[in-house]
């Protein structure tokens, strides 16, 4: 998906060539990519950013561990979001290129941890569409970390759930 901002307006486009993906002519410009398993599509979109080799090889190894790397005209970072399937904390990498008038999010899976992003960014009056991409690669990162929350939150609800079954299987039985 590719979307494209500024204060006046916004415009989303899902799917697009590889080869449709540049710097944008004026505001910024999103390109979230879900999946990473075909490197071509990956070699294209980098390379039309002039996103770093290193970076790029990053993006494409799901294993590579959360960090952060500066290339002088780009920052990368790769990040694990949380989630919990099944009763179990899953967890899954999301890289981000910040170049001058972009960001580039790759997602391992596809999934909705940007929906709220996506959602601020309809408001005419949000500051995201006030800001550079820099303010939208701070809160694509804030959205990863609000993750960690919500994992928080279910596992504590479980141990909370574990603990009364373990009381009451302890309890003594009335007469």
């Amino acid at each position: 998906y590719v979307t494209d901002y500024d204060v006046h307006q916004i415009s989303a486009r899902a799917p697009i060539a590889p080869d449709e993906v540049g710097p944008p002519a004026a505001g910024v410009r999103w390109v979230d990519v879900d999946g990473v398993h075909d490197a071509e599509v990956v070699h294209v979109i980098c390379h039309a950013l002039g996103v770093h080799p290193l970076a790029m090889e990053d993006v494409l190894n799901p294993a590579t561990r959360p960090k952060g790397d500066d290339y002088g005209d780009t920052l990368f970072v790769a990040a694990k979001v949380a989630r919990i399937v099944d009763d179990a904390l899953q967890l899954e990498q999301i890289t981000l290129v910040l170049g001058p008038s972009y960001v580039l999010t790759f997602q391992e899976r596809p999934s909705d941890v940007f929906d709220a992003v996506r959602q601020r960014m309809q408001a005419s009056r949000a500051r995201v569409r006030r800001s550079g991409a820099d303010y939208l690669f701070y809160s694509l990162i804030d959205a990863i970390v609000d993750t960690y929350f919500d994992a928080l939150e279910h596992i504590e609800e479980r141990v909370e759930q574990l603990e009364d079954e373990a009381l009451q299987s302890q309890a003594p039985a009335l007469p």
